[in-house]
């Protein structure tokens, strides 16, 4: 009997050595797919790490899946710590269903719906804790205990603010130059995932919750994701984000001083009907000639970059070069059959094609400098005072312009600093999903600079000039409200 036992044992065991070092194969194969296409297709992979310390990293990352098999959880951290080191927000990696799976199984998750809003952690619905009859019992005081509100403001999770659990949670997401403000943006309607990414184990946790009177302390049981609630808000968010892509942007006169441009996103700023609007609103602006203009960039993440846009204001010193935008990465993405045919892999080709129409057009090969005079004049041109308005989202191609607008035009900054870098960064968003863990992997074979030096000081050009902060308490509000604000803030300000 139990010679058997031991023959059953051995073949188990060598059923688990064959079943790991399957997995540990596959998990090979997608790491030199990783390797191979961060550094080979992503523009100027090396230009905030040197290439020792990514393959440092790239190392680690080797060493832990020769040891044992990752699960899927842990595989898209080690993607994740080595995306974050090369400090390029719009290079990321998305979790894989497994890795969510394990996620939700982990049961490490309040029993609640949470989200980030600028720099603040809010409840998005009504959650009691216990049932209802039984909550009835209850006085009004130890109600506030079993009970979160509707937007009510989480300050601190067991030992930590939210601030505290940013910087732990920070080390898994991407963000130009490793700016936090942008971190929260992209973390903001998973912040329960990232935070299980760094979470101790436990079965409990205590929430503060700001209250009217003072700071709730209220002790939850861990558990499962509240999944349909989180779905429910995801689905409202990714309508909403886009609808904002297909806004060309808007303009107005906020006063008799000031005009005002609002734009939320610049992925359809382009083209014929985007030129009219543009050359309408800015004959418009001339004709009244208000002392001020307001750029409005909050919550725009990019997509087009505005060269044309910067055609219609009169420098106050001369000016031509206004940037670079290069073609970068393997002229066919190496592992093409992993990525995913999307508009920007479309529009990469239509870049090659202006390229060379711009070619013909200036007379001499294009050598990646961006000038003035590569675009038609307009019949005017605003002289007045510029505003830009930013915020924690800004970013990419709207960061690029505020970046522009204040070094070439001397514009003053509104708000907060914003997420996105005002020197450099990449685009074109390529996504490619790893064959067998399945992970996507976001990269991108363009580079872009501003008109700004690369030895420029990163903290003090983005500093803003005017400090706005945003109001996030009240979805449904937020936007009316904090418009009336910041008009109050740009009447005070600029006379």
């Amino acid at each position: 009997m139990i010679k058997i036992i031991r023959v059953l044992l051995v073949l188990l065991i060598g059923v688990s050595v064959k079943a790991q070092s399957k997995i540990q194969k596959k998990q090979k194969e997608d790491f030199q797919i990783l390797k191979t296409v961060l550094t080979q297709v992503e523009a100027n992979p090396y230009r905030r790490i040197s290439k020792d310390s990514l393959n440092y990293y790239f190392d680690q990352f080797e060493d832990k899946i020769n040891f044992n098999p990752l699960s899927p959880l842990e595989y898209y951290k080690q993607i994740s710590i080595i995306i974050n080191k090369m400090e390029s927000g719009h290079t990321a990696v998305y979790p894989s269903r497994d890795a969510f799976d394990e996620w939700i199984l982990s049961q490490k998750s309040l029993p609640v719906d949470v989200e980030l809003r600028g720099k603040r952690l809010y409840v998005t619905t009504d959650k009691k804790l216990i049932p209802e009859e039984s909550f009835r019992k209850l006085s009004s005081r130890e109600k506030e205990l079993y009970e979160f509100k509707e937007n009510a403001e989480i300050v601190k999770i067991d030992d930590w603010t939210i601030e505290e659990w940013m910087d732990k949670i920070g080390v898994f997401v991407s963000s130009d130059e490793n700016h936090p403000a942008f971190k929260y943006h992209t973390s903001g309607q998973l912040f329960e995932f990232y935070r299980a990414l760094v979470a101790p184990k436990a079965d409990s946790a205590t929430v503060y919750v700001l209250a009217k009177r003072d700071t709730l302390k209220i002790k939850v049981r861990l558990g499962f994701p509240p999944g349909k609630e989180i779905v429910e808000r995801m689905k409202k968010n990714d309508k909403q984000l886009r609808g904002l892509e297909k806004d060309r942007g808007e303009f107005k006169f906020l006063n008799s001083k000031m005009g005002y441009f609002r734009f939320k996103s610049f992925y359809n700023c382009y083209g014929k009907k985007y030129e009219k609007f543009l050359e309408t609103s800015f004959d418009r602006l001339v004709k009244k000639n208000p002392k001020y203009l307001v750029i409005d960039l909050r919550g725009n993440t990019g997509g087009i970059i505005q060269y044309e846009f910067l055609k219609y204001f009169k420098a106050k010193t001369e000016i031509d070069r206004i940037g670079t935008y290069q073609l970068q990465g393997d002229k066919k993405p190496v592992y093409s059959k992993h990525f995913k045919k999307n508009r920007f892999y479309r529009r990469r080709k239509r870049a090659k094609r202006k390229i060379k129409r711009l070619e013909r057009k200036i007379g001499k090969p294009y050598d990646g400098n961006m000038y003035l005079h590569y675009f038609d004049p307009p019949k005017v041109k605003y002289e007045g005072e510029i505003i830009v308005v930013v915020d924690e989202a800004s970013f990419s191609a709207a960061t690029l312009l505020a970046a522009d607008m204040k070094n070439l035009f001397g514009a003053k900054i509104v708000g907060v600093s914003p997420g996105g870098s005002f020197i450099e960064g990449t685009a074109g968003t390529l996504q490619m999903k790893l064959p067998n863990t399945k992970h996507t992997v976001i990269v991108n074979p363009n580079y872009f600079q501003s008109s700004y030096s690369k030895t420029s000081n990163i903290a003090d050009i983005k500093q803003p000039d005017v400090v706005f902060e945003a109001d996030y308490s009240d979805p449904k509000k937020q936007e009316r409200n904090n418009q009336k604000e910041l008009t109050k803030i740009l009447k005070r300000n600029f006379r």
